[in-house]
């Protein structure tokens, strides 16, 4: 069976209280290694700053009573307490001006280098979750795609985490269902060697030098929980449909009994 990795650029104070059960949920699904890259001191981008995600959610008065170090000390604890390798990376590029900021193809390509022990290795956002509504294991469905260099994933949208603090996020089940995201935003896991390290631009399309293979969500997908008002606007302009709505409940994950915080 396949070694599975999985790798995600993160600012701490934005995921420190969703950062475990992410973790601890793909450790259940099969991922053995994890590669975190801490981008804590970025900028922001595409709207976000050093306090407020690119939704307007001020995620630093969650953590307004801790300081820096007192963060760095809760990541650390989260990380060792997990069953799995994961490796914890201080990623902070800067651009011409100075300014630190995202790299996240960047970090791609670091972590192919990093992840030479892995088969596989995903590319993921701590609100995003990776599962087979059909049950399939994982590494089996990796395993049936080895002829491919790459395999992308669609998403399905469920509400954002953060109109649901409190509550463990595989336990949120409002979702858009019926939604076509074909062509919104897939997400990817490679074969290790397998990326065009010349041509990548795009977390979304990430060039492999054989061919790629698009699952049916039927059988995995990504749950992905940033459902929020501004999300729903662009939503409904991109897809031209003003009735667009979280429309439904799914809780397949939480049978599934993979999630949970236990």
């Amino acid at each position: 069976m396949p070694r599975i990795g999985m790798h995600t650029v993160f600012v701490a104070r934005e995921n420190i209280f969703f950062l475990r059960e992410w973790l601890e949920y793909h450790a259940r699904l099969g991922v053995s290694d994890f590669f975190l890259y801490d981008n804590s001191r970025s900028s922001g981008r595409n709207g976000s700053t050093p306090i407020t995600n690119k939704y307007g959610f001020e995620f630093a008065a969650l953590t307004r009573g801790y300081s820096n170090d007192a963060v760095a000390e809760e990541i650390d604890r989260i990380v060792a307490g997990v069953d799995a390798r994961c490796e914890l990376i201080p990623w902070s590029p800067m651009d011409d001006n100075g300014r630190v900021v995202y790299g996240q193809i960047e970090s791609v390509i670091d972590c192919m280098d990093r992840a030479r022990g892995c088969d596989w290795i995903g590319f993921f956002d701590i609100d995003e979750f990776v599962f087979s509504p059909s049950g399939e294991h994982l590494k089996t469905l990796l395993s049936e795609a080895n002829n491919y260099d790459g395999v992308s994933l669609l998403q399905k949208k469920f509400e954002d985490r953060f109109l649901n603090i409190g509550k463990p996020v595989a336990e949120i089940t409002r979702c858009i269902e019926g939604l076509d995201t074909s062509r919104w935003a897939p997400k990817m896991f490679l074969k290790k060697d397998a990326l065009d390290k010349e041509t990548a631009q795009n977390i979304h399309r990430l060039p492999v030098h054989g061919e790629t293979f698009t699952f049916d969500p039927e059988r995995l997908r990504f749950n992905h929980y940033n459902v929020n008002r501004t999300m729903l606007a662009w939503a409904r302009d991109f897809y031209n449909d003003s009735s667009l709505d979280l429309n439904a409940d799914d809780d397949s994950l939480c049978r599934s009994g993979i999630g949970g915080m236990g």
